[in-house]
């Protein structure tokens, strides 16, 4: 079983965003192993933010340190078939890429 935690990212400092999400994942990350130790949480972005933003080295340490489960979805089509991520279920996300650093 999985949870996910979406993000879109829509101010212009990509890192503060990155910044509060990822304090808000490891938080959630461990409420769920306490409450639900059989899930995986995943973080949920946007591919254009994660081709702009989330493939830069110092990222990828991040993730790989915090051992980071991600999500890559389209936001356009989401968008434009919605309106807003808020109106979509999740289990039709549009989902491209499934990545995940498994925790030891």
């Amino acid at each position: 079983m999985i949870a996910v935690e979406i993000k879109i990212f829509l101010s212009p400092s990509k890192i503060t965003e990155f910044y509060a999400a990822l304090g808000q994942f490891i938080i959630y990350r461990i409420a769920l192993q306490k409450q639900e130790a059989n899930r995986t949480l995943y973080l949920a972005v946007p591919s254009t933010v994660y081709n702009e933003f989330f493939i830069l080295p110092f990222i990828q340490s991040v993730i790989q340190t915090n051992q980071l489960c991600l999500l890559i979805y389209n936001i356009e089509q989401e968008a434009n078939a919605y309106g807003t991520l808020r109106e979509r279920p999740m289990a039709k996300l549009d989902i491209f890429f499934v990545f995940c650093c498994p925790l030891t």
